[in-house]
């Protein structure tokens, strides 16, 4: 998996097994609840910044709350995305049920 900004690249299966390279604007499904990452919400790219991917599946940075004060956070995308035959989605249930679907790649 990549991160460039607030897109996510990943590589997918799909229905049939074959893998293909896949993205989502994180921007759209994760935002910032007073100073921490949080699934279901989001527009939290103006508010937040140092984006990382760590481990393959967690984003971390740093965001402002309702203090005014950044707030080191970290939130595991295997929470908030799904695979959706070979697409990534947003996973409103709470739980990514195809995560082991997913590729990481450094390509």
């Amino acid at each position: 998996m990549r991160l460039k900004g607030s897109v996510l690249r990943a590589v997918c299966k799909d229905a049939k097994g074959r893998y293909d390279w896949t993205s989502i604007d994180l921007n759209d499904s994760i935002g910032n609840d007073n100073g921490k990452l949080a699934c279901h919400y989001y527009s939290f790219k103006d508010s937040c910044e140092d984006l990382a991917l760590e481990d393959g599946h967690t984003l971390t940075a740093s965001c402002e709350g309702e203090d005014g004060i950044y707030h080191e956070t970290s939130v595991d995308l295997n929470t908030c995305l799904d695979n959706e035959d070979g697409e990534l989605m947003p996973c409103y249930d709470g739980l990514a049920k195809s995560a082991n679907d997913l590729k990481s790649s450094t390509g």
